[in-house]
């Protein structure tokens, strides 16, 4: 397959039940955009990551550095997922000139795919922990059993494990962060933010307001994806009526400074 090394390659990343997929759904309806399904291929999954872990870690000399230079090895295995996000984007939208990966997986691998793609941008998507822990709880009971936590505390932890890792990452990396809540609150202003970072077109607000309605949530919610439990509310703050006051605590004590670490960070990086 011949492939365009000039098509870009990004990341959204974040704690699942974050709104990716529905962010997913929004950027790509941009017609310079191709944001596919999940890939993870950099996680454990698929093993790319074990791959770079082995080589860089390889002090032997019996393994793939024996074989190879560092120069080669990372050009195979950046060629092997090019082929993978080209192919993909070319199946469902050949004219995209800008290809996204939503894959709240890599959260846990941005340096394996910084050494493959040193100039990559990451979008890091924020929810509240309250309402993202609501979210996965709710999700274990359907379509999510047995992949997402079955408490709301085990569901906080979740949330810490991976915007931990996020927080670490912030002022290291080229990002942008997005907000849950501002994609609820401010639909349009949040796209032409991401359109600006990822270096598409800016569009007209008429054709902004087509693709936020084709992609409401509740049109969403009328796929049938997992019976119909995928896409839930599409609301901010419901953990004013459901959390009990053992699981507020336990977020007080937990996953509030996280929070509001990455709050902060994100609102110093915006007035850079």
């Amino acid at each position: 397959m011949y492939m365009d090394y000039s098509i870009p390659i990004y990341f959204i990343v974040c704690c699942p039940r974050s709104g990716s997929t529905w962010l997913r759904f929004l950027l790509n309806d941009h017609p310079d955009i191709s944001c596919g399904p999940e890939f993870a291929i950099f996680s454990d999954k698929y093993g790319i990551s074990n791959m770079i872990k082995c080589y860089r870690n390889d002090k032997s000399h019996v393994g793939f550095s024996r074989a190879m230079s560092e120069e080669k090895f990372i050009s195979l295995v950046r060629n092997f997922c090019i082929e993978m996000y080209q192919s993909s984007a070319k199946q469902f939208k050949p004219s995209a000139r800008i290809i996204v990966d939503k894959s709240p997986e890599h959260t846990f691998f941005l340096n394996d795919i910084r050494y493959i793609f040193p100039n990559t941008k990451f979008i890091f998507l924020i929810r509240d922990p309250r309402d993202t822990s609501i979210s996965l709880y709710e999700s274990a009971k359907s379509w999510a059993n047995g992949i997402f936590p079955k408490s709301v505390i085990e569901s906080i932890d979740m949330w810490i494990k991976y915007n931990e890792q996020i927080l670490k990452q912030i002022k290291e990396v080229d990002s942008l962060m997005i907000h849950y809540e501002d994609i609820i609150n401010d639909t349009s202003r949040v796209l032409s933010k991401c359109y600006k970072y990822l270096g598409a077109e800016t569009l007209c607000k008429e054709d902004i307001c087509n693709i936020i309605k084709k992609n409401s949530f509740n049109k969403l919610k009328k796929l049938n994806w997992h019976e119909g439990n995928f896409f839930r509310k599409g609301e901010s703050d419901q953990w004013q009526k459901i959390l009990s006051d053992k699981e507020l605590t336990y977020y007080e004590q937990n996953a509030k400074k996280i929070y509001e670490k990455i709050i902060q960070k994100s609102i110093s990086k915006d007035l850079i």
